[in-house]
């Protein structure tokens, strides 16, 4: 968060086709070295845009949300990925290192 307050509550890996305003998430304990995320149905090809928040609490408990990660584009489905109609298992890979977030996606 802009105002640090205390140690990671969760992180939410956020994710959506590049083409789409509807934006899916998976939330992740401070202590997750990956988190998985499905994508079922692929109808390619579709590039996909995933990033990641950390969130805090503050002293009521009421979440506090980190900065967006940088967005990391990945076509997930059509030629060279998966073929139509099929799912995609993804797993995102959350490494935080110097108070940045990197995300790696390994199909």
């Amino acid at each position: 968060p802009a105002h640090p307050n205390g140690p990671i509550h969760q992180y939410v890996v956020f994710y959506h086709p590049e083409n789409s305003t509807q934006v899916l998430n998976v939330t992740a304990p401070p202590d997750a070295q990956t988190v998985k995320v499905s994508i079922d149905n692929c109808d390619g090809p579709v590039k996909y845009i995933f990033y990641v928040r950390a969130y805090t609490q503050d002293t009521d408990g009421k979440p506090l949300e980190g900065e967006k990660s940088p967005n990391f584009e990945q076509e997930m489905c059509g030629p060279g990925a998966a073929p139509s109609g099929n799912a995609v298992r993804v797993e995102i890979i959350v490494i935080v290192a110097a108070l940045v977030v990197t995300l790696l996606i390994v199909g």
